[in-house]
C-alpha cells in the first residue's frame, strides 16, 4: 500500500458528511501496524475499515468505509470480518462529534 492510495481514498470519504476522517498519514500507519483492513480493486481502496488503539489491548472501531459504487456487495463485511480475526478487544463506540450532533438532534 502507498500514501497516494490512502489519500485518494480520504478524498472520497469527505464527501460524506457522517465521517471523521483522518489525515492519509495517519491511516497508511495503522494499516502498517495492522490495525486497519482495505480491500482494493486494482489500485484503488474500495473499502476500508480501521481500529483506533485504546487502553491496553482495547481498541476503538474507526469508520467502515466502502466505496459508494460497491455497495451492496458485502465488502462492509469482508472487511469487518478480518479485523475481528486481528483483534479480540474492540469497543463500538463514537468519539466523533458529528455524529454525537445527529444523535442530539434526533432526540
Amino acid at each position: 500500500m502507498r500514501i497516494e492510495q490512502f489519500a485518494k481514498m480520504v478524498e472520497r470519504m469527505r464527501t460524506e458528511k457522517h465521517l471523521l476522517v483522518h489525515p492519509p498519514e495517519s491511516l497508511l500507519e495503522q494499516w502498517q501496524s495492522e490495525l486497519s483492513v482495505v480491500l482494493c480493486e486494482g489500485n484503488e481502496i474500495i473499502a476500508h475499515v480501521t481500529l483506533w488503539p485504546l487502553v491496553g489491548d482495547w481498541f476503538e472501531l474507526g469508520n467502515i468505509w466502502v466505496e459508494r459504487e460497491h455497495r451492496g456487495r458485502k465488502l462492509g463485511h469482508q472487511v469487518m470480518e478480518e479485523v475481528l480475526r486481528k483483534r479480540n478487544h474492540i469497543m463500538l463506540t463514537s468519539t466523533n462529534p458529528i455524529v454525537w450532533q445527529m444523535s442530539a438532534d434526533q432526540n
